[in-house]
């Protein structure tokens, strides 16, 4: 990954909303860092067709769709707020786990 995150933050839910969108608003590159319990989930609900017993290691890269989608997830919901923001902003974004982490950067 040659994108490099100036922030990283710890998923708290809603109370760290504020701050993402403070980020997203500057432009700021940050790395949004996910409970471990996220990475399974993650990885089936981006991944729903793997065959079980594949790796379940999650590396993909896109846009605001891609934040939707997380969104999608219970617990993870709020990030839905966002998405409408990066959108305009532009931004990518890069997931990977199994230490669930959403790097989002802008052009």
């Amino acid at each position: 990954m040659t994108e490099k995150a100036a922030t990283r933050l710890i998923w708290e839910g809603r109370s760290t909303l504020g701050k993402l969108r403070e980020l997203v608003q500057a432009r700021t590159n940050f790395e949004l860092q996910l409970p471990q319990d996220y990475h399974f989930t993650l990885f089936r609900h981006l991944y729903p067709d793997a065959p079980p017993g594949e790796p379940d290691f999650v590396d993909v890269r896109g846009t605001a769709e891609l934040l939707k989608k997380v969104a999608e997830i219970r617990g993870l919901e709020q990030l839905a707020d966002l998405v409408e923001l990066v959108t305009a902003a532009q931004a990518k974004l890069h997931i990977q786990s199994p230490a669930p982490g959403i790097l989002v950067c802008f052009p």
